[in-house]
């Protein structure tokens, strides 16, 4: 891709429209419900590997050496392949551009609710829920390309989110309260998700389905894989908070507590800025199991 210095603002429309929910039968609980719309028109990106592809390749009479929609491929001028010095061999150029919008909708939804155990007036216990449905998350890069629905999947056509937008996902914090001592546990939930199924039509083809050779397939070699999706990921964090007085916090915490390996995917599904080290550590846990301990000082 490249610059453009003939570039306009993007401009987008928003509506949002939320409730909250505080009923008196149940005391401090609390429930908010937020519908969002986001348009964005104008968009400054660039064409898909999908769109850039399909322009010249959508049928036989359109691919030729002089067609403007295949000269975007730029093949090694001695090999005609697209491996070769970055100078000359300039794979699919794809500059910045206006052309492009952006829409997506779904719903938001956080609850609340605390209490103290009867019997226990020291012991509490905290409960926090936040929650996303993804509705839409439509990218179209040029008029007569494909407008794009990416919720759901994964290729190197829907990486314009930065990382995979999941159906649904969710976290919840349960945290339970013995006087000056805290223990928290997060519960992170990412839906499952498979490849995009036009990189399946027009692009990449379907990724790898079966047993790997029971050499040189690396930590995965003899295993049957499946890198056509992602099953749901599950994490768990555990924090425990001591306050020393009133001036002093010790926190000691552990994040991904059952140390989940983030899912293989493979190196054919999209680009390694976003597949990077045959996972997408923008979505998933690629560290593992980890410990973090701090103090706070208040004065």
């Amino acid at each position: 891709s490249g610059g453009n210095l003939n570039l306009r603002p993007e401009k987008a429309d928003t509506y949002t429209a939320g409730v909250v929910f505080q009923p008196r039968f149940l005391p401090r609980f609390s429930l908010s419900v937020d519908y969002y719309n986001i348009k964005v028109k104008d968009v400054i990106g660039t064409s898909t590997t999908g769109d850039l592809i399909s322009a010249c390749f959508g049928s036989l009479s359109a691919a030729s050496a002089t067609n403007p929609d295949c000269t975007v491929i730029r093949r090694n001028p001695i090999t005609g392949g697209l491996d070769g010095d970055p100078a000359t061999t300039q794979g699919l150029f794809a500059p910045l551009s206006n052309l492009g919008k952006l829409y997506t909708d779904g719903v938001d939804v956080v609850a609340n609710y605390n209490t103290t155990f009867p019997g226990f007036s020291d012991v509490k216990w905290a409960i926090n829920f936040n929650g996303n449905y993804t509705r839409h998350s439509k990218y179209q890069a040029t008029p007569s390309a494909l407008n794009r629905e990416c919720v759901g999947f994964y290729s190197s056509n829907c990486s314009f989110t930065g990382s995979i937008q999941p159906k649904y996902q969710w976290s919840l914090r349960n945290t339970f309260t013995i006087d000056d001592v805290d223990l928290s546990v997060l519960w992170r939930h990412i839906n499952k998700v498979r490849q995009e199924p036009d990189d399946i039509a027009n692009g990449n083809g379907p990724a790898f389905q079966g047993t790997l050779p029971a050499t040189g397939g690396g930590a995965l070699s003899g295993q049957t894989v499946d890198f056509q999706r992602i099953p749901s990921a599950d994490y768990f964090d555990l924090t425990l908070r001591f306050n020393v007085g009133d001036h002093l916090t010790f926190t000691a915490a552990v994040q991904n507590l059952l140390d989940r390996d983030p899912p293989n995917v493979g190196t054919g599904i999209s680009g390694s800025t976003y597949n990077s080290g045959n996972t997408y550590p923008s979505t998933y846990d690629a560290l593992g199991r980890r410990y973090a301990v701090s103090a706070r000082i208040r004065f």
